[in-house]
């Protein structure tokens, strides 16, 4: 089974499981520009077949109170180019409070982000590097998510990060 995890965002990630290779790879979401908040979706495909996945899992969020207006419309515009960009696809929308808890537990917010990278280092091994981001995990999560509804575990996985 093949499952994508998307964590949308300006610092968001895309991360893809195979169980069959038992590989995991990530991709920061690409823009056209550094200045630019339009997605690279050209990149995207260069890396990942949308298509054939068995499923493609993204975070369903909002923005946060502490958001200024400027960055809720930036995020929001992120995440519609990826909502737009997926629907055609076998995917759907997960918010954080359905995985998080199945996932990493519940808690404060540094606690469970501090479990999310022990639970992400044993799935891969001791792999972190200074790249990984809570963002990436959270990606990782998500499509790792998706994988245990269907019965799938992971232990022992290889990661690479593409460019």
């Amino acid at each position: 089974m093949r499952v994508i995890g998307i964590d949308p965002g300006c610092t968001g990630f895309i991360v893809e499981l195979d169980s069959v290779r038992k590989e995991a790879r990530c991709l920061k979401i690409p823009f056209v520009s550094k200045t630019s908040r339009y997605i690279d979706f050209d990149k995207i495909d260069d890396y990942f077949d949308f298509a054939t996945a068995d499923k493609i899992v993204l975070e369903k969020v909002g923005t946060r109170p502490a958001f200024a207006a400027s960055a809720a419309f930036v995020f929001g515009v992120v995440a519609g180019q990826l909502g737009g960009f997926i629907y055609r696809y076998n995917s759907i929308e997960i918010p954080p409070h359905e995985w998080q808890p199945a996932m990493i537990g519940r808690g404060e917010a540094g606690t469970t982000k501090h479990r999310a990278c022990i639970i992400f280092e044993s799935i891969v091994g001791n792999q972190r590097e200074r790249w990984m981001t809570h963002d990436m995990i959270d990606a990782f999560h998500l499509a790792n998510y998706w994988l245990h509804r269907s019965g799938i575990f992971l232990k022992n996985w290889g990661f690479t990060q593409l460019k």
